[in-house]
């Protein structure tokens, strides 16, 4: 009988949106490094700020609204990173601005990624015809796999 070799991830890149799905995403990345001995970076992106995509920044009320919601997903990214910290992981938190599908693609390529983790949504044919299908964007820029996490136990 031929048995294929177990793959073997070393680093591995964990898509965080703060989406219902975050928490079981973490979960199963926390126990897929442990098993593996591999390192995590918890990556969140954000979309850049409107100045860098050609059009002006809005009230200065906005400005402070947008910072003050970046400095709440910071923090709520460092719980994330403690969290994977305190199972005895070596664990990286990134909070980058720029468009998704750059951003996972560089990360994934400079974090020298294995595996890409991330949270699966389930948006019809009409969603994805206006916003795209980011997920499958990513997927295949990617030089590794991705797993996707579906967003509740019942559909796993």
């Amino acid at each position: 009988m031929n048995e294929t070799p177990a793959t073997e991830f070393s680093n591995i890149l964990v898509l965080i949106d703060f989406s219902p799905a975050t928490d079981r995403v973490v979960a199963l990345s926390i126990q897929l490094a442990k098993r593996m001995g591999a390192r995590l970076c918890l990556l969140h992106v954000e979309p850049p700020e409107p100045d860098f995509v050609g059009y002006g920044a809005g009230p200065q009320v906005v400005r402070d609204t947008l910072a003050g919601e970046w400095r709440g997903e910071h923090k709520k990214l460092q719980a994330l990173g403690d969290q994977a910290r305190a199972t005895g992981l070596d664990v990286l938190t990134l909070q980058i601005r720029k468009s998704l599908v750059e951003a996972v693609v560089d990360e994934a390529s400079k974090q020298e990624s294995d595996l890409v983790v991330a949270s699966s949504s389930r948006h019809g044919a009409i969603h994805r015809l206006f916003h795209g299908d980011t997920l499958r964007d990513i997927a295949v820029n990617l030089s590794c796999p991705i797993l996707l996490v579906p967003e509740d136990e019942r559909s796993s």
